[in-house]
């Protein structure tokens, strides 16, 4: 299983499209959402708005058996709403996911600790 962690700066005066894209991932593009993120193969995508005082940043954490498949079918795909995803993202960040550049690469992992049980 692969665990990515994405830091994507968000462009002066986009904060609230931010926000209110994430909120259509969770109310009314939830459906496509969910099918976009299984035929990726992702198995979780965690969302985050941080502030910082060099300016507002979304932060995001994907599981995935297969990152890189999984995003290279992501850059290639023409699914519509890959496609809306995809517009939104570049209208909040200035990343274009259908072309991104060669260079981006997720953040260094330092640390991955997970509790195989817990004690109470």
């Amino acid at each position: 299983m692969d665990h990515v962690c994405l830091t994507l700066h968000v462009l002066p005066g986009k904060t609230e499209k931010a926000r209110a894209m994430m909120h259509q991932l969770n109310g009314a593009r939830q459906k496509e959402f969910d099918e976009s993120e299984r035929r990726l193969g992702i198995t979780k995508e965690l969302w985050y708005l941080a502030t910082f005082p060099f300016g507002d940043h979304l932060i995001g954490y994907i599981e995935a058996t297969d990152f890189n498949r999984a995003m290279q079918n992501f850059v290639a795909s023409g699914d519509a709403f890959d496609q809306w995803f995809k517009h939104e993202m570049l209208e909040v960040s200035g990343l274009d996911l259908n072309d991104p550049p060669e260079d981006l690469t997720p953040p260094e992992r330092l640390l991955h600790y997970e509790a195989t049980t817990v004690v109470r």
